[in-house]
């Protein structure tokens, strides 16, 4: 049975709060994230003590200057969904979660087997020994 699809409630930009995780659970986010692609694409959203706080970036052509901008979007010294105390930080750090210099030099030393070529390949022979 598929889930009837609703319009998301129109939100004003004032009452966006990204951090509110029960808006996510309870499906009443994603009137926040229309409301940020029409006013405001690029948003600092606060946290409460302990956190910071973080920044929402909310269209394409944003999205693909962070995602390009690796100098100016530096992610050190840890990227994580929720803020971590620095005794955790390092049990927790994947490749996703290290800052650039480590990223990219761990990238390399996998990037063959992510090529196209090596996926379809791996993919193949798996479905072959299904």
């Amino acid at each position: 049975m598929k889930r009837a699809v609703t319009k998301p409630d129109r939100v004003s930009l004032d009452k966006v709060d990204l951090s509110d995780l029960d808006r996510f659970r309870d499906d009443r986010a994603w009137g926040q994230f229309d409301a940020l692609r029409r006013e405001d694409p690029l948003l600092w959203n606060p946290e409460p003590e302990p956190n910071s706080g973080f920044w929402a970036v909310t269209r394409d052509e944003g999205i693909w200057a962070v995602d390009r901008g690796t100098e100016s979007f530096a992610t050190e010294p840890f990227v994580n969904m929720e803020e971590l105390p620095h005794d955790v930080m390092d049990i927790r750090r994947s490749l996703l979660r290290t800052g650039c210099q480590c990223h990219q030099a761990a990238r390399a030393l996998i990037a063959r087997e992510f090529s196209p070529h090596s996926l379809v390949k791996n993919y193949e022979n798996f479905l072959h020994e299904l």
